[in-house]
């Protein structure tokens, strides 16, 4: 994960078949809609959790891993009282 821009980013990257673009394009369109039936919950549930707790700004991205297969990122905003205590701190290493 990493630190960047008033951001933090959580990276989850698989080696598998991962999707076609058209795939993740309608996934990420998915997590905006409301629920239905026919998709899973976990993963809408998840994107709306980040965005009621972080805000407009925070969600679940997917697209291809470096890997050569699925990556989802979980991107929040951070408030920015917590960045300003962080002037001093360069290290952008959430590890």
């Amino acid at each position: 994960g990493e630190r960047l821009n008033g951001f933090g980013r959580i990276y989850i990257d698989d080696d598998g078949p991962g999707l076609s673009p058209e795939q993740y394009e309608a996934l990420n369109l998915k997590m905006q809609e409301p629920l239905q039936e026919e998709m899973g919950c976990g993963l809408w549930n998840t994107h709306q959790r980040i965005t009621h707790l972080f805000g407009s700004h925070s969600y679940l991205l997917f697209g291809p891993s470096p890997l050569g297969g699925f990556r989802t990122e979980i991107i929040w905003e951070i408030p920015k009282e917590d960045t300003d205590s962080d002037k001093g701190n360069t290290d952008t290493n959430l590890s």
